[in-house]
């Protein structure tokens, strides 16, 4: 047999085919890698050589030997049926893989009108990976904010790199599983939390030796089945180029293409952060502070020292502008960012374009061109779910919902594990009133966490926006059962309490809700409930008190000067009115650019509850400039109702309802604008279109006193007593314990009176 191989010449051209088939692997590796082609084609051309094998065979035997040989039945059945098998399996085994380059070009339009043309990485070859915290395991205390530097440092020079995108940011995972500093984690949830945020990989690590010769393990793991891939050891005296070592080594043991690697933008560790040891301590601090501790204004104090150390520290002046801003120093923040814009070539692409957004929004109050700066953004890196969010941010804002939503489907598409978006897609859609569509996205959140409360109480709040209480109580009591001290679903059953007229035990659970609530965050919850309480029941000095109270406990500071604002309306309900100018005269006096637009916010709050029509056009002209300023659309309807209140007050009933409905119009959920709709019907004597209105305010909030006082006098314009009656007589119940000055149920009891 040997013989007759050897004449027919089999092994000779075997052997030819897979010098031949070999030659063309280490060529298509040399293409992979040198032109940046699909890895997959390396792997398409193997399975196609070994697969074309027996044809190879089956020619060699029938035509190798010498002389003219006939084809014969085998071949020609073989030959077919082994081309097409081959065929066959390529296509189940490739037909979903891109086989062509890795990159695709984009042309992008920056915001001076100038467009460019760029190579970014096709979605399927961009390598994704969670960062997670390391372990000290050195017993030296000293280099325990080393586990959160290295992460952080491997971060930044990471971002540099545009096949890789990497994430650190779980912390709300951690406080979830009880674990709020990060360290310890064990490798089950660390697996589960990857999986849950569909990134592909995930690396942990420690850390050992000591200052002197630190020593680093890392360890990256396939997420899917939690197989560990590769295990590598650093050592080194020298955090930042342990840092670079780190990241070149997870590049490769990732599979970045080889000719990018060598040929990227890679600058050292120590170009990008600093080269200052005690700067870059400092600097961990203050992230420490800022997203693992809540402490802002420490945060400010460590970001500052850094830059004292080394004022070219841009990730310092970056992290620094947030930082003062949420503290509603608008100054300070905009003097960071304009230094870290000035040395912005330390930082990776995608963080600039996150400052020139802000740059844009804040600093030049440009919507469009913010706009026009995360969209670029968004081209260049399409899989940085930070651009996108961004861009659903301006959209919100902008009024634009459906734009916001179809950024965060986008997100969705990018990274299907973000299931906390369809809740904030189901959210949208009820804003817009398209209920059926939210119940849709918050179904779909409920079907991947049937025992997350949150899945129902999101479904709870929609029933309850479409004025079904019975079965929104049903989902609340389902999500207690899930989480019994949950202080939002608490806050939601206090919430349909209300609405059912069950008013003492809406009073009790929200004694309870206080009584479980161990953070700042969760009682400010709670005693904004309470003021919207007793708001609603007339009794405003006890709502001032619990406004007070909130006030006391709400962080960072530019969020406490936001609410300041919205709610110093409470103030002038409660006959408190000089105390509402005082205050917005105060918070007035601290702020700057872009923030000194933001006082018209509370102006307008005052200026309704008083019913001064020369207020309320100044500072309706505040929230035009407010609008124009900085692109928040979304605060059209509160103009639209002002407007439609200054001409209700003038006595222009038929302009202010126009006003009136546009303003339902944008923000459909809003459904106690129908009472002030049918209350200007009233007065131009339409009576039934009047009813009509009331009557949908009521449908959806039963116990809104207003609206029963309202439609009271309707039925008295009527001459419908009886009906009047019960409506005055349901106002009053409600507002049974309402302080003595207040003016309405002092107006409901003599209309109540007069009729008996």
């Amino acid at each position: 047999m040997f013989q007759e191989l050897l004449r027919r010449r089999v092994p000779q051209i075997l052997g030819v085919y897979l010098a031949v088939g070999w030659g063309a692997l280490e060529f298509s590796d040399w293409l992979v890698n040198r032109y940046l082609l699909s890895p997959y084609l390396i792997d398409f051309i193997l399975l196609a050589w070994g697969m074309m094998t027996p044809t190879v065979l089956m020619l060699a035997w029938f035509h190798g030997a010498p002389g003219r040989d006939k084809w014969t039945a085998v071949e020609r059945i073989g030959i077919p049926v082994n081309v097409a098998l081959a065929a066959l399996l390529l296509f189940v085994s490739f037909g979903d893989k891109e086989l062509g380059a890795t990159t695709t070009s984009v042309t992008i339009e920056n915001e001076a009108g100038e467009t460019e043309e760029r190579l970014v990485p096709k979605s399927e070859f961009r390598k994704h990976v969670a960062l997670f915290y390391l372990d000290n395991e050195s017993g030296d205390t000293a280099l325990d904010w080393l586990q959160y530097g290295i992460a952080w440092a491997l971060q930044a020079d990471l971002l540099q790199d545009v096949f890789v995108e990497s994430r650190t940011d779980f912390t709300s995972r951690f406080e979830r599983a009880g674990m709020d500093s990060g360290l310890r984690v064990p490798l089950a949830l660390k697996r589960e939390i990857a999986d849950e945020v569909h990134l592909e990989n995930f690396l942990t690590g420690t850390i050992a030796g000591n200052a002197e010769q630190l020593t680093v393990t890392t360890a990256l793991y396939e997420t899917e089945r939690g197989k560990l891939l590769e295990e590598r050891t650093f050592s080194g005296s020298d955090v930042f180029e342990l840092v670079d070592s780190i990241s070149l080594q997870l590049k490769r043991d990732l599979q970045i293409p080889a000719q990018h690697i060598e040929e990227a933008r890679d600058l050292p560790a120590k170009e990008i952060l600093t080269n200052s040891l005690p700067a870059f301590r400092s600097y961990v601090d203050g992230v420490h502070s800022m997203e693992v501790q809540n402490e802002w204004e420490a945060a400010a104090r460590y970001l500052e020292d850094a830059i004292e150390l080394d004022p070219s520290f841009a990730w310092a002046h970056t992290l620094l502008f947030f930082d003062r801003l949420l503290l509603s120093d608008t100054q300070g923040s905009t003097e960071s960012l304009m230094s870290a814009i000035e040395l912005n070539y330390k930082l990776p692409e995608r963080v600039q374009f996150g400052l020139r957004t802000n740059y844009y929004r804040l600093v030049k109050q440009d919507p469009e061109k913010a706009m026009n700066v995360a969209g670029m953004w968004s081209e260049l890196f399409p899989d940085d779910i930070n651009a996108h969010q961004l861009i659903a941010l301006l959209h919100t804002e902008m009024g634009e919902r459906e734009s916001a939503i179809a950024s965060y489907e986008r997100i969705l598409d990018i990274d299907p594990g973000q299931f906390d978006y369809f809740r904030a897609i189901g959210s949208l859609y009820q804003q817009m009133g398209e209920f059926e569509r939210a119940a849709d996205f918050y179904q779909r959140y409920a079907d991947q966490f049937p025992d997350d409360a949150r899945s129902f109480t999101a479904l709870g709040g929609l029933s309850s926006d479409q004025g079904d209480h019975d079965t929104a109580l049903e989902y609340y009591e389902r999500a207690l059962l899930l989480d019994p001290e949950n202080t939002w679903v608490m806050l939601s059953l206090v919430r349909t309490a209300f609405n059912l007229g069950r008013f003492d035990e809406a009073l009790g659970q929200l004694e309870e809700a206080l009584a479980v609530s161990q953070t700042a965050e969760r009682r400010v919850a709670v005693y904004d409930a309470f003021r919207v309480y007793y708001t609603q029941r007339g009794q405003l000095r006890l709502a001032v008190d619990y406004m007070h109270r909130a006030w006391a406990e709400t962080t960072p500071p530019v969020t406490l000067m936001q609410k300041k604002l919205m709610e110093l309306g409470v103030y002038a309900q409660a006959g408190m009115s000089q105390v509402a100018l005082d205050t917005l005269e105060a918070i007035s006096r601290t702020l700057s650019p872009p923030l000194d637009l933001l006082p018209p916010l509370g102006a307008i709050e005052i200026a309704i509850e008083l019913e001064d029509t020369t207020m309320i056009r100044e500072a309706v002209a505040g929230l035009e400039r407010l609008i124009a300023g900085l692109g928040i659309e979304a605060l059209r309807p509160l103009v639209l109702y002002a407007e439609g209140k200054v001409f209700e007050l003038d006595g222009q009933c038929d302009q202010a309802i126009i006003n009136y409905r546009r303003s339902l119009e944008l923000e459909p959920t809003e459904v106690n604008l129908n009472t002030a709709i049918g209350r200007c019907y009233r007065e131009l004597g339409e009576l039934d279109p009047a009813l009509e209105s009331i009557e949908r305010t009521l449908r959806i909030n039963p116990y809104y006193a207003r609206a029963h006082y309202e439609k009271a006098l309707v039925h008295l314009d009527r001459s419908e007593p009886g009906q009047a009656r019960e409506h005055l007589q349901t106002a009053l119940e409600v507002w049974r314990d309402a302080d003595p000055d207040y003016d309405l149920p002092q107006k409901a009891r003599a209309r109540l009176k007069a009729l008996e």
